[in-house]
């Protein structure tokens, strides 16, 4: 239907979606945000795990994420983007591939988020890898 997609990037640690899709009405928008995350080991993403590490995000909107198709955070309410202001326990990501995919939903105003893999001491999950190209 009436479905776009783009690739888009960003020098910040937030996606600013309200300058990509200017030609979306400004009231009630909704997108979803996908990304495949490559792990060399299975990770945990859940408290108290020896291999934790959290997915931290943070959006001015209402979001569902999913890791692997299933529902690890909601938030359905309006609020002002916060880097890192949701940490989601959830499932875990498995040694391979990992699809990550965020809904995003905004009724009116600016429209950004972030979503990002730390250590729990606050640091860049490392030895992750990240595409947006569907891995063969």
């Amino acid at each position: 239907g009436d479905r776009v997609r783009k690739r888009v990037s960003s020098a910040f640690p937030q996606i600013d979606l309200g300058s990509f899709y200017v030609d979306l009405p400004e009231r009630d928008r909704a997108a979803y945000a996908g990304i495949y995350v490559y792990a060399p080991q299975d990770r945990s993403v859940s408290l108290d795990a020896p291999d934790m590490i959290e997915l931290r995000t943070g959006a001015d909107g209402g979001t569902k994420s999913f890791l692997n198709g299933e529902r690890i955070g909601r938030f359905e309410f309006v609020r002002e983007w916060v880097l890192d202001g949701d940490l989601l326990p959830g499932g875990p990501l498995r040694k391979g591939w990992n699809t990550l995919v965020v809904k995003l939903h905004k009724p009116s105003g600016a429209w950004r988020f972030g979503a990002r893999f730390m250590t729990a001491a606050g640091d860049p999950a490392t030895a992750l890898e990240f595409t947006l190209t569907p891995p063969v």
